[in-house]
């Protein structure tokens, strides 16, 4: 937030975002990595263990 603040004291817009809609954007991919990061990694890295540890191989102990 800081850095837009900082670009847009020295221009009016940039490559035709206004600050308002580059502030919707910023916010809008904070909430998408912060969604990923809470729901999507640890099932991956869940996920991954499974698979280096073989526990979905379909014969166990193969």
């Amino acid at each position: 937030m800081i850095a837009l603040a900082m670009v847009f004291t020295r221009a009016d817009d940039l490559n035709g975002w206004r600050l308002g809609e580059a502030i919707v954007l910023l916010g809008i991919f904070q909430i998408v990595s912060g969604l990923r990061a809470a729901f999507v990694e640890p099932n991956v890295q869940w996920f991954n263990g499974k698979i280096n540890s073989g526990k979905l191989d379909e014969v166990p102990g193969g």
